[in-house]
């Protein structure tokens, strides 16, 4: 995004979530495909029984990412909640391990990077309320 914004490029050919604030720098194309975005939570945690709305209550923490969708959907969807933000240099893989670690208590996903986490640490992840994902990017 800076790139766009300073004019080194004028374009990027790469599947980007869209959001308000990208909005505001670049226009979209048609979408080729829609990526879902779950929450996950540790497979030995039973305070939410599958209840998205759980997520926002003071005794939560969310692993979000400086300025990424998590952050954003944490923000706007579950306000009451507590951050463990990381700054935009961190390996994304990290947010997951503040779950893991129990540094935090959800993260927000999309299956696919959730499964690729799976396969090289530890499954103990599990989507909360599987049938309903948090948000739906075109990408």
């Amino acid at each position: 995004m800076e790139g766009l914004a300073t004019n080194r490029y004028d374009l990027i050919v790469t599947p980007l979530w869209t959001n308000e604030n990208r909005a505001k720098i670049v226009s979209f194309s048609k979408p080729l495909w829609f990526n879902p975005v779950f929450a996950y939570i540790r497979k030995d945690d039973t305070r939410f029984k599958d209840r998205i709305e759980r997520i926002n209550a003071s005794d939560i923490i969310v692993s979000t990412m400086d300025g990424e969708a998590g952050q954003v959907i944490a923000n706007s969807d579950f306000p009451k909640s507590k951050r463990l933000d990381l700054p935009q240099t961190s390996d994304p893989a990290q947010l997951l391990l503040n779950v893991v670690t129990h540094k935090a208590d959800v993260v927000f996903c999309d299956p696919v990077y959730a499964c690729f986490f799976k396969r090289h640490n530890s499954d103990h992840l599990k989507v909360l309320a599987p049938k309903h994902p948090i948000r739906l990017y075109s990408a």
